[in-house]
């Protein structure tokens, strides 16, 4: 039994413990977004499995001890990585009981200060943890997560997205788009995506990817639509995140024209060297310039450029050995206090 589903899990042919490694259990879900391909890389870094949508909760009364007890024997989680799932998460019983140290990965760190039911139900899922570290990929919008909480000393580890490059590459495919503008267009939280939208459909200049979302949570699909395009817009949403998308889009050759953030620069982002910057004001004249334009003769180097500092700097395996190892110095620092 147990060693089927370390198979399954970790598609090995079998489960070996390997002392260098640190023991963790994740929860969290098998929708193929860069949660899932960081999630695989903390497998591979690490000892343990993921308990996901798919787990037969039920057998074990959906309490984590009788779990824990089942699957781990005598190499014990070192820490729980939880990315909270709306769909099953909040049954899990026993969490906080476990004596094992919490980091809790928050994606959308305005939940903690929404106020419909759903996001209370994950906040005070979370809070009635007390996670010894928060994990965000938004550092920019930490004062929500501090606001939430109603805690300024909370720890706060930076993890940016990233990409599994195996998955997310050049594909020798027939770029026959010239441009998509891929996401979700929710008005009130895309404004400047919809806008983006509304110019391209109006326009005849450029052959326009139509579709709005795109084989949603399957990064392999997903990836194979972006080696249709030449070119790609993406915005950070009201909330100015740096999305998935930064570092999707040019990890599969293609150009990115994305809006700025804070943290672009430091990520590595250049303006005309490896990714087009593009505001309200100026995006169809980058558009026109770098697709239909004098700008084309720099296309090629710009997403070359764009893909060598995804794999450089942002991919999972680069990302994961940071966010272990800062993993590592806060629960030694636990230990010693």
């Amino acid at each position: 039994m147990i060693k089927k589903y370390f198979k399954r899990i970790l598609h090995k042919k079998s489960y070996n413990f390997d002392s260098s490694k640190p023991s963790v259990l994740i929860i969290s879900s098998l929708k193929k977004n860069q949660n899932y391909y960081r999630d695989n890389e903390i497998l591979r870094q690490c000892n343990g499995f993921r308990l996901a949508e798919d787990f037969n909760f039920d057998k074990y009364q959906w309490d984590i001890r009788k779990i824990i007890d089942k699957f781990y024997k005598l190499n014990f989680p070192e820490f729980i990585f939880l990315n909270y799932n709306h769909h099953f998460t909040y049954k899990i019983k026993n969490l906080e009981k476990t004596d094992i140290p919490v980091f809790a990965f928050v994606g959308d760190t305005y939940d903690f200060i929404m106020p419909d039911e759903r996001s209370q139900q994950k906040k005070t899922f979370i809070q009635r943890l007390n996670p010894v570290a928060y994990i965000t990929a938004f550092p920019n919008t930490n004062e929500m997560l501090y606001e939430g909480i109603g805690d300024q000393t909370i720890k706060i580890i930076t993890s940016h997205w990233a990409v599994d490059e195996k998955i997310f590459r050049p594909q020798n495919r027939w770029r026959r788009y010239d441009i998509g503008c891929l996401g979700a267009h929710t008005a009130h939280k895309y404004p400047f995506r919809n806008k983006v939208r509304r110019f391209l459909l109006s326009q005849n200049n450029l052959k326009f990817f139509k579709k709005e979302r795109v084989y949603e949570h399957d990064g392999v699909k997903f990836s194979k639509a972006l080696n249709r395009l030449k070119s790609c817009f993406t915005d950070a949403s009201i909330y100015k995140f740096t999305l998935m998308k930064y570092f999707e889009i040019p990890a599969c050759g293609t150009l990115l024209f994305g809006e700025q953030t804070e943290e672009l620069k430091t990520l590595g982002f250049r303006d005309g060297v490896n990714f087009v910057e593009v505001n309200e004001d100026n995006f169809h004249e980058k558009f026109d310039y770098y697709i239909r334009g004098m700008g084309r003769k720099d296309l090629k180097a710009i997403t070359y450029n764009g893909r060598d500092l995804i794999l450089k700097r942002h991919t999972w395996q680069i990302r994961v050995r940071e966010l272990l190892t800062n993993i590592k110095e806060i629960l030694k620092s636990n230990v010693r206090t």
